[in-house]
Formats: C-alpha cells, sequence, structure tokens
C-alpha cells in the first residue's frame, strides 16, 4: 500500500530513533502517519522507545497538529511506554516565556501526545513514577534558563519553598542565619552581588525509621550581577571565559530542586 511505497521511496531503514513522515493514507483517521523505528528487536528495550517517541515529537512539534498518537501496543510493555511518554514529554519542552515576537509558524502547535498501550492501568501505574521524573527535569530547565534578573536568590528561594507541596521539607536560610553559622566563605562570595544571599535546604525523609540516609547533595549557584548597563537587564561581572564554568555550576544547583521533586514525588528513599 501507500506506506509501504513511502518506506521504498525513502531512506528509512528502521533504526531507533528514525522516523518518516508520509500523509496518511485514504481511509486513516489522521492527516499523516509518522513511521518511527525501534533497531535491532533483540536490543530494542524501554529506553529505545523514549528515544523514539522523542524523535516523533520532535517531528511534528511545530508542524500544525495539535495531537498526536504514538502507538506502541504489541510491541511495549508497561514499563516500556512509560519510558516512551517521557520521551515525548522532554520532547515537548520549550522556554518560550520571553521570546514575544516569536512567529506564530515557528510556535509549538502540538498539545497534547497520547500513547496507545496494550494494558492501560500497569502503564499509567508505570507513569506515575516517570511522569514525577519528567516534571523534575521541567522544573530543573525552567529556573536554568530564567534570566538573572527574574531569578536571583531571594526570587530562587521562594521557588525552592514551592516544593513543600510535594513533600519535602524545606529550610531557607538568610545572611543573619548564615552569618550565625559562620558561613563566612559563602557570604563573602555573596558581597559580589547586588542581591542577598540565600540557602536552601531540601529534605526528603523517605527511609523506614532508622535508615541512615543514602545521599547528600550540594549545589552552589552564584547570582554575581551589576546595573552598570542597564537597571532592567544586569550583565555577569565575571569575564566571559568564565561564563561557561559559571553556567556549570549554576545548572547544578539548579538541578537540585528538579531532583528532590522527582524523588519526593515518587517517594523514593534516594
Amino acid at each position: 500500500g501507500g506506506v509501504s511505497r513511502a518506506i521504498a521511496a525513502s531512506r528509512f531503514s528502521g533504526k531507533a530513533g528514525e522516523t518518516l513522515e508520509i500523509i496518511a493514507p485514504a481511509g486513516m483517521d489522521a492527516s499523516r502517519v509518522v513511521l518511527f523505528g525501534l533497531g535491532d528487536k533483540s536490543k530494542c528495550d524501554a529506553k529505545t522507545f523514549e528515544k523514539s517517541a522523542a524523535a516523533v515529537v520532535g517531528k511534528v512539534l511545530l508542524g500544525g497538529e495539535s495531537a498526536i498518537s504514538i502507538r506502541v501496543d504489541g510491541e511495549a510493555d508497561a514499563e516500556s511506554a512509560a519510558r516512551a511518554g517521557l520521551g515525548a514529554r522532554l520532547a515537548s519542552y520549550r522556554f518560550d516565556e520571553y521570546r514575544t515576537k516569536l512567529p506564530a509558524d515557528k510556535r509549538p502547535s502540538l498539545t497534547g501526545v497520547s500513547i496507545a498501550v496494550d494494558d492501560v492501568a500497569a502503564a499509567n501505574a508505570a507513569w506515575d513514577s516517570w511522569g514525577a521524573v519528567a516534571d523534575g527535569v521541567d522544573l530543573a530547565r525552567e529556573v536554568t534558563n530564567l534570566p538573572p534578573n527574574i531569578l536571583f536568590p531571594g526570587s530562587y528561594a521562594k521557588k525552592v519553598e514551592e516544593l513543600a507541596s510535594v513533600g519535602l521539607e524545606i529550610e531557607i536560610l538568610d545572611e543573619d542565619q548564615m552569618e550565625a553559622l559562620g558561613m563566612g566563605s559563602l557570604l563573602g562570595v555573596g558581597q559580589g552581588s547586588a542581591f542577598k544571599s540565600y540557602i536552601g535546604i531540601m529534605k526528603w525523609n523517605g527511609g523506614k525509621p532508622g535508615d541512615k540516609p543514602l545521599s547528600i547533595d550540594c549545589g552552589t549557584g552564584t547570582f554575581s550581577v551589576t546595573q552598570a548597563r542597564s537597571k532592567a537587564s544586569p550583565r555577569l561581572l565575571r569575564p566571559s571565559t568564565d561564563r561557561a564554568e559559571k553556567f556549570h555550576y549554576m545548572c547544578l544547583a539548579m538541578s537540585l530542586p528538579g531532583d528532590r521533586f522527582s524523588r519526593s514525588s515518587t517517594r523514593s528513599t534516594g
């Protein structure tokens, strides 16, 4: 049929993550079809489905479609189906909040993705954990992408405090508390900023009574800005050669709330 002819006329070979978009054959209740490869069946695992679903979403995100259904029924177990959902969710992420002049045809049209599975209940159960991972990743992405005149220590601390809603125990230390604890080094770094310094402490006691802590994560984010150029758009004080290193440490700091959010949402003991 039409699908076979389209494959024959292309270079689509079915490799994992490979896609081929075609106009839907007559009689199908769809405007187009995106074929996706899973590669060698003996090597196909949950990660393969995640990669392939992400490729499908990347293919159609700006294409005009508002909703798609990714069919993995007959091929994927519940875990693989949930990972397909994770891939689709992560691939759909965009940070366009401040792109006010972005043309309509450059904005995502896709607003909904469904994963067709054999066992809906099992797939939903698996998605409970992976959906929390996706939420945590999106949170880390958001705070990493926010500009420094919007996300500074005070506003970041407020975002961290919001994580109490998922069961995290949150404590925010201000400069007076930090000084009382002898945190002179951190306070010294903060003197290079126009903003006050804060430390956010996130705790998730997900283990059984008496269990030893399994992980202690630390992240530092230094917001060094000046009002020299513009009161509305502060610039970094550090030399341009250091910005990549600064961004690395900022990303580390920003990833921690996302990680803690995911762990607490899934009731992880880690």
